[in-house]
């Protein structure tokens, strides 16, 4: 019986249907049509992608205005390493004017990476802060949120002047340091050698250029809309974009914001996120038992004393106190080096000097792994930094003092004004901010409360330059500059709750950046990790740490 089934099946049927005519025309019109159809969709598909191409070479001709770059290397995506072959995530150095005002100027090299959709629905920019940090750092935020959403590009540039864009290193300079460890002397002499070669063009490495730089970048997705993310400095440089007004822009994400032009760094309120951090390490056994503090005035009277020279007098040397006075007020800046400013306490207490060493030490090797893997340029940072941040009025005989403000409570002096004796003074370009009030940009805007960098007042101060209807204000509980960001690698004594403020972070974003009007759910911002200090194992792997360098 089975025999004969498969017999049927096997032989009769199949060759009933090769004697039909019609069947054998049909299969054979069929098979044309669907391989018409498949290469129709190819061909319409390369054409698409060709004159989005065209476009792009159009408009990155016009930037450019030249005719003799070649072509291959500039204004051209390619590959962005040589292990890379990945069709979503491509790379571009393009040659824009060094002065957008003369576009018969000289030109540099403006390097962006693209990660993505190649015909997307929705364009986001992602602007690093610093001055002068660098896109790359934020290549794996791009990776998780175009794979939580396949319809975005992202677009990640390096600021003019850093990573690799245009840079101002110094060949006097061979080691990678942080900003804020570089010697004052070699700063100086490097800083002579830009200005030999920049001459007065040192002036165009600014925000205002920066921002002309993405918004020709933008010319070459018309009529995609576009949101933008923008970190600490990256706030100013993301207010340079939005004062082109551009009309594709439609949301704008601003953490830790700077407000452009306000020009008071120093004068900034520290007192209240150091505070912060206070009664937060006060809730934390291990970290209130390094500190060994009775009160907030307490901390306050033990720094102002080891600048006065009335506490460990014997023990510590001028340049010991100097480095207190100095850098104590960074190790506060972010979530993951805060926690070292409990150990100096304890070490400022104890008159150890090998420990406080051993401290800034650690600081400093953190800022190396984060800084010195993107080609962070120090120059491009202060030559922004000191005209556009700080008040210039400030100098060498003011001691360095924030002698306006609440940090004079603690004896902290600031190291970067003796560095913007060096930096060239240049005007900054105006911007009114009417503009903002007129646009219809839905803005989120958050802060944390132990910021000592961009502080709250800073935030707030933004905010009101918004339509009041279409912005947000967030303000995180205990955490301190950027927030959201863990970066550090903790597997030693990762715990569940630090993955809280990255969750939060992606969700928020992920919402945001959506094809959508409706505001994302802020209620995980209510609940983020405490900062690292609360943990009794992370302070004492840290503690383990620098007692070993």
């Amino acid at each position: 019986m089975f025999t004969k089934i498969y017999n049927f099946l096997r032989y009769f049927i199949p060759n009933k249907l090769k004697s039909n005519k019609v069947f054998k025309y049909f299969t054979n019109i069929l098979g044309i049509v669907i391989f018409i159809s498949i290469m129709t969709f190819w061909g319409i598909n390369k054409i698409n992608l060709k004159k989005l191409e065209i476009l792009e070479n159009k408009v990155l001709n016009n930037i450019t205005n030249t005719t003799y770059l070649n072509q291959y290397i500039y204004n051209k995506w390619h590959r962005c390493d040589y292990s890379s072959f990945s069709n979503i995530e491509k790379c571009m150095k393009i040659k824009v004017p060094l002065n957008w005002n003369d576009k018969n100027s000289k030109k540099i090299g403006i390097y962006v990476k693209k990660y993505g959709n190649p015909k997307p629905k929705r364009i986001v920019v992602l602007l690093s802060g610093g001055p002068g940090g660098v896109g790359s750092s934020y290549t794996d935020l791009a990776k998780d949120l175009y794979h939580n959403d396949k319809d975005q590009l992202f677009l990640i540039p390096d600021h003019r002047g850093s990573g690799f864009s245009e840079n101002l290193w110094c060949e006097r300079d061979k080691r990678v340091l942080s900003i804020q460890d570089i010697d004052n002397k070699k700063f100086e002499a490097c800083f002579k050698d830009l200005k030999d070669k920049w001459k007065n063009d040192l002036q165009y490495f600014n925000s205002w250029q920066a921002g002309m730089d993405i918004h020709a970048i933008l010319e070459m997705y018309p009529n995609i809309p576009v949101s933008i993310y923008a970190s600490s400095y990256g706030t100013i440089w993301a207010q340079r974009v939005l004062s082109k007004k551009n009309k594709n822009i439609q949301k704008v994400y601003l953490e830790s914001p700077i407000l452009l032009g306000h020009g008071n760094f120093y004068d900034r309120n520290v007192e209240d996120p150091i505070k912060v951090f206070y009664d937060s390490c006060k809730e934390s056994p291990y970290c209130s038992e390094k500190m060994n503090l009775n009160s907030f005035d307490d901390l306050k009277i033990l720094f102002k004393n080891v600048q006065n020279h009335e506490h460990c007098s014997h023990h510590f040397p001028n340049e010991l106190r100097e480095i207190i006075s100095k850098k104590s007020i960074w190790l506060l800046q972010y979530n993951y080096t805060a926690p070292l400013f409990a150990f100096l306490i304890s070490s400022i207490k104890s008159c150890d000097e090998h420990q406080i060493k051993n401290i800034f030490k650690y600081k400093n090797e953190i800022n190396i792994t984060e800084i010195g893997n993107y080609k962070y340029s120090s120059y491009l940072h202060y030559n922004i930094f000191c005209n556009e941040i700080t008040n210039r009025k400030l100098t060498k005989n003011d001691k360095y003092l924030y002698s306006k403000n609440s940090s004079n409570h603690f004896g902290f002096v600031d190291n970067s004004v003796e560095k913007c004796s060096a930096v060239p003074e240049y005007e900054i370009e105006k911007s009114n901010f009417s503009f903002l009030k007129e646009s219809s940009y839905k803005t989120l805007i958050v802060h944390g409360e132990a910021d000592t960098s961009t502080t709250r007042e800073f935030a707030l101060a933004l905010k009101t330059k918004f339509l009041e209807e279409n912005t947000k204000f967030i303000s995180i509980k205990k955490l301190a500059h950027i927030p959201f960001a863990f970066r550090i690698n903790y597997d030693e004594f990762f715990e569940d709750k630090y993955h809280e403020a990255e969750k939060c972070r992606f969700h928020i974003l992920s919402d945001f950046f959506k094809d959508t009007n409706d505001w994302p759910d802020l209620t995980c911002t209510e609940n983020i990790y405490p900062p690292i200090y609360s943990s009794d194992n992370a302070l004492k792997l840290y503690e383990k740490i620098f007692n070993n360098i």
